[in-house]
């Protein structure tokens, strides 16, 4: 799932030139 998420911000990046950040939801503490 990050990995999915991680090539949809580098295509972000690449296509539109935005910028994102990837939260792993699994490393937060509640």
């Amino acid at each position: 799932m990050v990995a999915e998420a991680m090539r949809a911000a580098y295509i972000l990046k690449e296509e539109y030139n935005l910028e994102t950040r990837i939260l792993n939801i699994h490393t937060l503490k509640p």
